[in-house]
């Protein structure tokens, strides 16, 4: 089992994306370049073999550093 949390971006989108942020751009953190949606996160779990997954909790910002982000917690299963 996989219980992995991670910061979510691009929450409005129903296809699996991602957002880059180059540099600093995201909150000037320099080591975060990308932001996954809830659909991409669960799509690259699948692709990697995870037949289940699950989320557990998406808490969503409030307007910090978007009201289109948020962080994800999920559970896969292989």
């Amino acid at each position: 089992m996989l219980v992995l949390e991670t910061y979510v971006d691009e929450l409005k989108n129903r296809r699996p994306t991602m957002a880059f942020y180059p540099g600093t751009e995201n909150n000037s953190d320099p080591t975060c370049w990308w932001g996954p949606n809830v659909k991409c996160v669960e799509a690259m779990l699948k692709t990697v073999g995870f037949k289940k997954t699950r989320v557990v909790s998406l808490k969503k910002h409030r307007g910090f550093p978007s009201p289109n982000t948020g962080r994800l917690v999920i559970h896969g299963w292989k």
